[in-house]
């Protein structure tokens, strides 16, 4: 029986819907038990703040970078969940800037933002019975939601078409049902996906163990001299490359890096092309920097891409007093949770740009 599939989950919320995200975080849980997914499937949610596994938090860092560098950052879970009512959140500081030189309304949307940018899928669910009357006596509490309110109209184009969408929920009861539907199904897209990717490389296991043992059995039962069973081996070894996937990595080139206090941009422009990577295949970039930075190394989702023409990939790595980006790129195939290939590394020098 093969192991069950693992799906993260990063909830985040400002600090006013505290006891909905405590909701929302039994609702995700509970649906591993579900009788459709018993056994298949596991589910972690992350919250920067649960007691079995709080987040450390450094006087030095903001709560997102402090979540990002020791909690996982959205776009490293599968899915995220944002859950709003009154407040944005805390403001982030204005070292922490967008590539296009912005900066953000908050944390919150840090975290949404960041998922995007990896593709992930990422869902908004905002409480819609008014909020304590007390909230808009103070300049802080008008600001909150004046903010909120921007956050939430730019869900729309400036024609009134939708950009993306917001859910809205009026209780935690009223939450909790439309959770457990919504993510049910979420849930049991990603389940399914997975054990495609399963079944895929156990075929693929099979046709090579099936031509390799004949290759075997040809080479005991006639008696076959040593250059045949050279052949033979030659044969079986065809057979299990035959199943990897291909990887052509030309260059990593075109480089960027601009630097600010507390992290640093880049993006590289790659040339590779993958075949053989199966229809579910997974293409990432692993970033190996030589030295000083916080961050061991990055892997960026390159998503269904299989190359065959010049792509740019933005990336952001925390630095530890460096001028500049020195490292290695190569190019790997996961499939099912397992590497499948791996390209050769290739050097990357960036040359410095501005944020």
């Amino acid at each position: 029986m093969s192991a069950p599939t693992h799906v993260k989950v990063f909830l985040g919320s400002p600090a006013d819907v505290t006891e909905d995200r405590n909701t929302a975080a039994r609702v995700l849980k509970s649906i591993e038990g579900n009788a459709a997914f018993r056994g298949r499937l596991t589910i972690e949610v992350f919250t920067y703040d649960d007691p079995s596994a709080p987040t450390a938090m450094p006087a030095t860092e903001t709560p997102e970078l402090a979540i990002a560098k020791f909690g996982g950052r959205p776009s490293r879970h599968d899915i995220t969940i944002i859950l709003l009512w009154s407040r944005m959140g805390t403001r982030l500081p204005s070292s922490v800037r967008r590539r296009d030189g912005s900066t953000y309304d908050s944390g919150t949307q840090w975290e949404l933002e960041d998922a995007r940018r990896a593709g992930r899928d990422a869902f908004v669910y905002l409480r819609s019975d008014p909020p304590a009357p007390e909230l808009l006596d103070s300049a802080e509490g008008r600001d909150q939601l004046a903010r909120l309110r921007k956050f939430v109209d730019s869900f729309r184009n400036h024609d009134g078409s939708l950009a993306g969408f917001v859910y809205q929920y009026s209780s935690r009861a009223d939450l909790e049902a439309i959770l457990e539907k919504h993510m049910q199904g979420v849930v049991r897209t990603l389940l399914e996906r997975s054990e495609r990717k399963r079944a895929w490389l156990y075929a693929g296991s099979l046709v090579a163990v099936s031509l390799a043992t004949a290759a075997a059995l040809l080479v005991r039962q006639t008696g076959a001299t040593n250059a045949e069973r050279e052949r033979a081996r030659h044969a079986e070894a065809l057979a299990l490359d035959a199943q990897r996937p291909q990887i052509d990595f030309r260059h990593a080139d075109a480089c960027v890096f601009a630097h600010g206090p507390h992290e640093h941009d880049g993006h590289v422009t790659l040339d590779y092309g993958v075949e053989k990577a199966g229809p579910t295949g997974e293409i990432v970039l692993v970033l190996t920097p030589d030295k000083g930075f916080a961050d061991p190394g990055v892997r960026h989702d390159l998503r269904r891409d299989r190359g065959g023409h010049p792509m740019r990939v933005d990336f952001t790595i925390s630095p530890a007093a460096v001028p500049d980006w020195r490292g290695s790129a190569k190019i790997v195939v996961i499939d099912g949770g397992v590497e499948m290939a791996a390209s050769r590394s290739v050097p990357v020098t960036c040359r410095a740009g501005s944020r």
